[in-house]
């Protein structure tokens, strides 16, 4: 599915940041265009998926450094809801299948 950079940034706060650990090459040209031509200030920034470097995001996260977009959260059993929600527009942040079935994530879907 693929994630739209453009439309994630424009509900950014004035400070806010966009943080994404993974991207298509296009994205990628997208967002370097966007870094020299758009009106929205980005900060590009690569860093290799290394334990140490996702152990320092998981710590942001749980501090709350950092904030995720959760559009919504389907046990493993509701794995086709969750594939028909990926199918919808509108959608402002990531599906998460849990496969772990602890329960602990929520959406923050306003």
């Amino acid at each position: 599915m693929g994630t739209n950079h453009n439309i994630l940034r424009k509900h950014l706060t004035p400070n806010g940041r966009l943080l994404t650990i993974a991207f298509q090459p296009l994205e990628l040209v997208k967002l370097i265009f966007s870094v020299r031509f758009g009106k929205h200030r980005i900060r590009l920034v690569i860093a290799f998926p290394n334990r140490e470097n996702l152990t320092h995001l998981a710590r942001l996260v749980d501090n709350g450094d950092i904030v995720t977009n959760i559009d919504s959260v389907y046990p493993i059993d509701e794995i086709v809801k969750a594939y028909k929600r990926a199918e919808q527009r509108g959608i402002l942040g990531k599906i998460v299948v849990d496969i772990a079935g602890q329960g602990n994530l929520k959406s923050n879907k306003k």
